[in-house]
């Protein structure tokens, strides 16, 4: 009896990744693994591709000859990947959907994998993520060749269409396999503490900035709701109107991101049709009711007064998330790489928030200029808070840190206490205190 109670109980770590015991099994449930991060997601989002072909082919009121076309597209709309309907392409794609299948594939890869696991172990969890669903694109790809007869839809091409949707699974593979390993690769590659505090100031910039453009929309529709209604009005069934919502609802995104364009002083534009705060030059649309957010006439000068969010924004992340390096060199460093993390996303989100679509040719914003207009806005903003950050009304500048399952082994995260609630350094003292999260382990500096 105490033989049989002294074996050896299974820990939670090691059924949770592998599915089998690591002393007479470990290789078949790290294999099992691999091929449900290959399958599982991908499974998923084909069988809601498979649902909502059946959705539209059934409120269409056409037959399901061209179910199997169907299925292909939406697979490859999921994904990012322009389809053509007849001789007019489909480029402009809905976000909502792929940011939800990237934030779920992310996090089943994250649940993959240990820290502890070696790193070729990790590249084989990213590398499965995107094999599996590129075999799927294959299968859509040949369906819709297929179907052509019946559904008049067509691709890009095979290798791009497979070269897009593996390339969007394998980056939120890495993003998922990254936030679970992240502090032993940071340990294993000494990465300098200002990393991080750098990556969630830039991060914050931008989700700000697109917060403001969502609050943007918001008011547009308001301002505009007569044309939404228009939108709806257009169509006759009830199942009609309700396929106008989710449609309208899953492009919201896009046109939060076209609001914080407009916001930073650059335009977006549908066709021929350009909107800023400076001027509008109204023109044809896609019969899509939340597009009854576009003005429609000359806009008010006092938009122009818009310009006065991203400026707020861009000082406030500034002011709190900033942090005084014991050098100017030290504050450059910090501030120009944090504007260039948020015009880095703002140059990716530019481009997928637009295409091509049809008749409309190009719709979405000059990605190129709104990353500029970012990184100006987050540069500016930084370096007035470098040069009179002393005499700025903001709240006490706190050290940027990583977070605590970021941190290296040995820094327990402590502050120095301050009972007082001033900086020691402003009488000279205590000077190494002030930038620990730009100093490496040894207290050094980085400069």
């Amino acid at each position: 009896m105490n033989t049989l109670l002294r074996r050896r109980v299974p820990r939670r770590d090691d059924t949770r990744h592998g599915g089998a015991f690591p002393d007479d099994g470990a290789e078949v449930g790290r294999a099992r693994s691999l091929v449900l991060v290959a399958f599982v997601p991908g499974g998923l989002a084909a069988v809601g591709a498979l649902a909502v072909a059946l959705l539209v082919l059934l409120t269409a009121g056409g037959g399901l000859g061209g179910l199997p076309g169907a299925v292909g597209a939406m697979w490859l709309v999921l994904h990012q990947a322009p389809v053509y309907i007849g001789d007019l392409q489909l480029g402009a794609l809905p976000l909502l959907p792929t940011a939800l299948m990237v934030v779920a594939v992310a996090v089943y890869a994250r649940r993959s994998i240990t820290a502890e696991d070696p790193p070729l172990r990790h590249l084989a969890i990213i590398g499965a993520a995107a094999g599996g669903p590129a075999v799927i694109t294959v299968v859509a790809v040949l369906l819709i060749d297929d179907a052509t007869a019946a559904l008049p839809v067509t691709t890009i091409g095979a290798v791009p269409s497979v070269l897009i949707v593996a390339a969007v699974h394998a980056v939120a593979a890495a993003v998922g396999v990254g936030l679970g390993a992240a502090r032993r690769y940071a340990d294993e590659w000494a990465l300098p503490a200002l990393v991080w505090p750098v990556l969630r100031s830039g991060a914050v910039a931008l989700g700000a900035l697109l917060a403001a453009g969502a609050v943007l929309v918001v008011l547009g529709l308001l301002l505009g709701w007569g044309r939404v209604q228009d939108g709806f009005a257009a169509e006759p069934s009830v199942v009609g109107k309700l396929g106008l919502l989710v449609l309208s609802v899953l492009y919201l995104p896009n046109l939060a991101i076209g609001g914080a364009a407009v916001l930073v002083g650059t335009a977006a534009h549908v066709g021929a049709a350009d909107f800023s705060l400076f001027a509008v030059a109204p023109g044809p649309a896609p019969a899509v009711p939340v597009l009854g957010v576009l003005p429609t006439s000359p806009i008010s000068p006092v938009w122009a007064a818009a310009l006065l969010v991203p400026a707020v924004i861009a000082l406030g992340c500034a002011a709190v998330n900033g942090v005084r390096g014991r050098t100017l060199a030290d504050q450059a460093r910090y501030v120009v790489s944090v504007a260039a993390v948020a015009a880095a996303g703002a140059l990716l989100l530019g481009y997928l928030a637009g295409g091509t679509v049809g008749i409309f040719d190009s719709i979405g914003v000059e990605a190129p200029m709104f990353a500029l207009a970012v990184l100006g806005w987050n540069a500016a903003a930084g370096a007035v808070v470098v040069l009179v950050g002393d005499r700025m009304p903001v709240p006490a500048w706190p050290a940027a840190r990583a977070p605590r399952w970021l941190r290296r082994s040995g820094d327990d995260g402590a502050e120095p206490a301050d009972p007082d609630g001033e900086r020691a350094a402003e009488d000279g003292e205590g000077e190494d205190d002030l930038l620990p999260s730009l100093t490496d382990g040894d207290g050094k500096g980085l400069s």
